[in-house]
């Protein structure tokens, strides 16, 4: 673990390095209907992507974590809250 400020300035000072990623996590609680799930989330940044591979069941990863309100949720995830139709475009 290291502050998130050290991963911009060691890209910063060492060209050699190519990515490196901010990760945090914690518990939180979604109401879905009249039930409560615990849930765990994590930010990330889109270099994190490309480092661990991450697939897409569905849209890109170029498009993915380009504003400062995109998500990416597992497929688990999406399945819970929105079903097995699309979900793209779901709040």
């Amino acid at each position: 673990m290291a502050p998130g400020a050290l991963t911009t300035a060691l890209k910063e000072e060492y060209p050699e390095i190519i990515r490196t990623s901010k990760f945090n996590s914690w518990p939180e609680a979604f109401k879905k209907g009249d039930e409560v799930i615990d849930e765990i989330l994590a930010t990330v940044d889109k270099d994190f992507l490309e480092m661990f591979n991450i697939g897409f069941c569905s849209g890109a990863i170029e498009n993915a974590l380009n504003g400062p309100h995109d998500v990416v949720i597992t497929e688990e995830m999406a399945n819970k809250y929105f079903g097995v139709e699309m979900r793209l475009g779901k709040h």
